[in-house]
């Protein structure tokens, strides 16, 4: 028996469901020399005006991911590890800027979709799941302009399964950080969120931090939730980006 990947990567975390705080760095990654990320540990910065950088849209873009999962419940736990691919597969014009479908992809075959948006306010989660069930309003994964320190909130709903949820999420942006990714370590901007979820009386919590760098989008994710009596824990390291 395996977890089967459904991450969302959202700040709201609505499909992986738990609670716990995400490390901020993991050790045992390796190299890979085929891939592009810069792996210098200067600093990353977003100038005003730059911010459409940290989510490179390309329709054909894609970005390859191992990811580590564990699943605890009624019926037992469960581990296991696998490669994600992440591919853009249709770029549209949305609120000024884009949003783009991306496709989740593990063993040769469609696991998950999203929607996501940029604007000159963010960048936005729109949909999620493989029917691209809404979050109305659009969920936020970085609001700009990009500053440390930083915190927002977030209101509304989504899905969970069929169901639908409320939603609650505190932002904050912690800033530069040094993180491990598959292709060595490098800097990128980190955002915590913790959430609270609530569905058909069962109340849930996720805690999630991302690290979004210039030029490659996310390079790590680290998210722990609880809903009802199952506990899930995932963390995905870049290994590779091709098309951008």
């Amino acid at each position: 028996m395996r977890p089967t990947l459904t991450l969302t990567l959202t700040l709201a975390a609505l499909a992986l469901i738990g609670c716990g705080k995400p490390e901020e760095t993991a050790s045992g990654s390796t190299t890979n020399p085929k891939t592009q990320l810069a792996t210098s540990i200067a600093d990353v910065e977003v100038k005003p005006g730059d911010e459409a950088s940290l989510l490179p849209i390309k329709q054909g873009a894609r970005w390859t991911f191992a990811t580590e999962e564990a699943v605890a419940g009624p019926g037992g736990q469960a581990r296991g590890n696998s490669d994600v691919i992440f591919e853009m597969s249709k770029v549209e014009p949305w609120g000024g800027g884009q949003k783009v479908t991306i496709e989740m992809m593990t063993g040769g075959k469609v696991s998950n979709r999203q929607i996501w948006g940029i604007n000159k306010e963010g960048i936005f989660q729109l949909a999620t799941g493989l029917k691209l069930n809404a979050l109305t309003p659009p969920q936020p994964i970085c609001r700009f302009p990009v500053k440390t320190g930083d915190k927002y909130t977030w209101t509304g709903k989504g899905t969970i399964g069929d169901n639908v949820a409320d939603m609650t999420t505190q932002y904050e942006v912690k800033g530069n950080r040094i993180v491990d990714t598959e292709q060595g370590q490098t800097k990128a901007l980190m955002i915590e969120s913790a959430t609270v979820l609530k569905s058909k009386g069962t109340v849930g919590e996720s805690r999630l931090a991302v690290w979004i760098r210039p030029g490659s989008g996310v390079v790590r994710l680290s998210e722990v939730t609880k809903f009802g009596n199952i506990l899930r824990s995932a963390k995905l390291r870049l290994k590779s980006t091709s098309g951008l």
